[in-house]
């Protein structure tokens, strides 16, 4: 298991003013709004804006910005959260890979997060390696 650093920069003289060095495991958006506070409460600094990446787009970082900091969130936006599914059906309901063939099944198994049955699929190319001679990519 390795560590991972994880600071807030001032974006004009790019000084560190926090930095916390924690398991890798533990993801940033669990830090930064204690790291954001830092900021404000003990160095007294009203940030305009913060700037971040797509590992920041969630709701309660966005509000927190907004409601308590009175900046304007630069987040980039993530594409895996509300992303609209651009999956193709047939008929029977089976969708359809990249391809254009019909996926095959490789069971249903209970997601424990979601606490809900899922049905998992998989493109013919990748879950036959005769289907995927007959039909090289």
């Amino acid at each position: 298991m390795g560590y991972r650093n994880h600071i807030v920069n001032d974006a004009q003289s790019e000084l560190p003013l926090v930095e916390s060095t924690l398991p890798a495991n533990v993801r940033g958006t669990s830090v930064v709004i204690p790291q954001l506070e830092f900021v404000k409460d003990k160095l007294f600094l009203d940030p305009d804006a913060v700037i971040a990446d797509s590992e920041y787009d969630s709701a309660t970082i966005i509000e927190y910005i907004v409601k308590s900091l009175g900046a304007r969130p630069r987040i980039s936006k993530n594409p895996r959260r509300g992303a609209p599914s651009t999956a193709d059906l047939n008929s029977s309901g089976v969708p359809i890979c990249i391809a254009g063939f019909e996926m095959l099944s490789r069971g249903i198994w209970w997601d424990k997060k979601q606490n809900r049955k899922r049905h998992e699929f998989v493109c013919p190319i990748k879950g036959s390696k005769k289907f995927a001679k007959d039909h090289p990519y």
